[in-house]
């Protein structure tokens, strides 16, 4: 009888061993995450308002800048999972034909994008924070307004970016299940022999 903590510890020494081709991943989710936090943070910052010239203009400005950066994240993560999906094909064909099944892979899938949600999410929030900071103190100074002491650090900016990076992990999962389950073994080995399709929002 397999351990429980089976799939969890295969999905880490998975992630390890395709470290090559997760990072680029790992980094994408990160530098989004972070991109979300800081423009959410700065467009509820209450020292906007002590920069006085176009403080309104430019929270609404910033307010825009966290839909387009929601809207990015869904199509840039999800297209780089699908990449990534691809590449990995052969290795799930091949612990498919050597005994693993369907729900078995479903399990290893689901530990690995928890492990990747959870360090997107942790160390991309951590970044956002840094950046964060950064920004509002370009601005301050580009005004020539007073900089604060200390650390702007916005909850409601954390808790938007946990539920929208959340679903959106959630529905990759769903997505490389639905690669995986829909899938012949034949084909998953061949996967990685196909073409990559070119993305429908490259506009």
């Amino acid at each position: 009888v397999m351990s429980k903590f089976f799939y969890a510890k295969l999905a880490a020494i998975n992630i390890r061993k395709n470290a090559r081709i997760y990072l680029p991943y790992l980094l994408t989710c990160i530098f989004t995450v972070a991109a979300y936090y800081m423009m959410g943070a700065l467009s509820v910052n209450p020292g906007i308002d002590d920069l006085e010239i176009g403080s309104g203009s430019l929270r609404v400005t910033l307010g825009l800048g966290v839909w387009v950066v929601s809207l990015f994240a869904c199509i840039f993560i999800f297209y780089t999972n699908s990449f990534l999906m691809k590449r990995r094909k052969k290795e799930m064909g091949l612990y498919n034909v050597l005994g693993m099944g369907k729900g078995h892979l479903s399990r290893m899938i689901f530990y690995e994008t928890v492990y990747l949600a959870v360090i997107s999410l942790v160390v991309g929030l951590g970044l956002g924070i840094l950046l964060d900071k950064a920004a509002f103190l370009t601005l301050a100074n580009l005004m020539q307004a007073e900089v604060p002491l200390g650390f702007y650090v916005s909850i409601g900016a954390m808790r938007s970016a946990v539920i929208l990076f959340g679903v959106l992990f959630f529905l990759i999962f769903l997505n490389s299940l639905r690669q995986i389950l829909l899938t012949n073994p034949i084909e998953l080995l061949r996967g990685g022999q196909l073409g990559e399709k070119e993305p429908k929002a490259r506009w």
